[in-house]
């Protein structure tokens, strides 16, 4: 009979080659299976526009766009969802301007066929009717399930949304912390309890919740209210880089004023079963893998006993893993990389001509289009738009707009052509703004000079 150690390693080694055989047999069945890409955006905060300093600027509706349009055109299945705080509070913007850029925005979700919008509290500033009318009109599928009417307590948005995908059942509500003025909050616990409860009755395979709430009331929940396979979206949270576990609950959050999405791909390979990231298969994988080669090492630093204990112990979690449904997780930077959409940069335009109109409007000025004696020839329809408002909007001498003073100044004529050219040559708004600044300085400083008495 053979030493005891040795038939023990011997064992040991047996184990291990039929777990990895295993390891390698699940990985192939898993690329194999049918399964479920989800886009999620969230909390862009009225961010319409890449933000940011030259090719680290990020996000803008136009990217975002291009982004799901090309994973459409790749084929498979496809959902695509917002979590909420879609519209920014700004203390500085009219009733009418935030209306405005609700409609523009949920014209937004629109085109780009989002299967779920998460409508927040904070969203509710633009009216809780205009949102509903808008969304109605649009055919968006809009959602609540913890903003409710005072008395008598009725959903304000339809408090959970049910998407058929191929074979699979997608179940899809939102909670929020907080809400207008006259309007109820549900408990978000309390809420997720029984939209879950419905859903599960529904029949619905993934359970998904839209949330604006913060990081530590998403884990609350995932521990307390079981049956959620992922919780998508923060009031405030970073963009994740992986998903967080907290029980058979995956959490994370695609960040903040629209800079990244968060791009789930689900694997069914068993059913009802909740889901895992693969990541953490993988860490568990080589964690056993790291075992194993202490077992064989001659120079150990822990008795054998206690290594081989923690290995079965790791391979044990990887079969708690393998009889649940498989995920990848991606955060994806909508950077320089990612190409804009142009009927996307077309609705953004529109929007930004029509909130200029209103400002002029209530200024008591006029928008001027076409601008006298400025040419927007050789301009594709979005960038003549934009060269428009631009005109309108930067002012070529204090008392008034490149646009009011190209017929009558020359200077003024030659700014408004100068924006035409960086227009066309794709320079931001901003890097526009300060060309326009910096001749007005250097033409103000050539006047002092030419006066008597002027610097010498």
């Amino acid at each position: 009979m053979k030493h005891p150690v040795c038939f023990f390693i011997t064992l040991v080694c047996t184990c291990l080659l039929v777990s990895c055989a295993g390891m390698q047999t699940a990985t192939i069945k898993r690329q194999d299976a049918a399964g479920l890409t989800v886009i999620v955006s969230g909390s862009t905060m009225g961010a319409l526009d890449p933000e940011g300093c030259g090719c680290r600027m990020r996000g803008g509706l136009a990217r975002k766009a291009r982004y799901i349009q090309d994973a459409r055109a790749r084929g498979g299945a496809l959902l695509v969802l917002d979590a909420g705080n879609f519209l920014a509070d700004d203390a500085f913007v009219s009733k009418q301007a935030l209306k405005t850029r609700a409609a523009y925005i949920l014209k937004a979700f629109s085109y780009m066929q989002t299967d779920a919008v998460h409508v927040g509290g904070r969203d509710c500033k633009a009216g809780v009717d205009v949102l509903a009318g808008r969304g109605k009109k649009l055919s968006l599928p809009l959602t609540s399930a913890t903003l409710q009417t005072a008395a008598p307590a009725e959903p304000l948005f339809a408090p959970y949304h049910i998407k058929k995908i191929g074979n699979r059942t997608v179940g899809i509500f939102g909670v929020s912390g907080e809400g207008p003025q006259g309007v109820t909050v549900v408990s978000p616990q309390r809420a997720a309890a029984h939209s879950v409860q419905v859903l599960k009755e529904k029949g619905c395979d993934v359970i998904i919740m839209l949330s604006q709430l913060s990081s530590e009331q998403n884990r609350n929940i995932a521990r307390t209210v079981p049956g959620i396979h992922f919780i998508a979206g923060s009031s405030a949270a970073e963009a994740h880089s992986r998903p967080e576990m907290v029980g058979d609950t995956l959490v994370l959050s695609p960040g903040v004023r629209g800079e990244y999405l968060s791009v789930l791909e689900l694997v069914f390979d068993n059913e009802g079963a909740p889901f895992y990231h693969a990541s953490y298969r993988d860490e568990v994988v080589q964690a056993i893998v790291k075992l194993k080669a202490q077992e064989e090492s001659p120079k150990r630093k822990k008795p054998l006993e206690d290594i081989v204990m923690t290995r079965l112990a790791m391979e044990e979690k990887l079969k708690a893993l393998e009889a649940k449904n498989a995920c990848r997780y991606r955060r994806v930077a909508l950077d320089q990389e990612v190409e804009s959409d142009p009927q996307m940069l077309l609705l953004v335009e529109k929007y930004k001509e029509e909130i200029l109109k209103l400002q002029l409007a209530s200024a008591g000025q006029t928008y001027l289009d076409p601008v006298p004696t400025i040419s927007l020839e050789g301009l594709a329809v979005h960038e003549r738009m934009r060269a428009a408002r631009l005109i309108n909007e930067l002012r070529c001498r204090e008392s008034g707009s490149i646009a009011q003073l190209a017929a009558k100044e020359p200077f003024c004529r030659n700014l408004g052509a100068m924006v035409v050219d960086r227009v066309k040559n794709g320079e931001t708004d901003g890097k526009i703004q300060y060309g326009v600044l910096y001749q007005r300085e250097k033409a103000q400083k050539k006047n002092s000079l030419d006066k008597p008495g002027g610097l010498h």
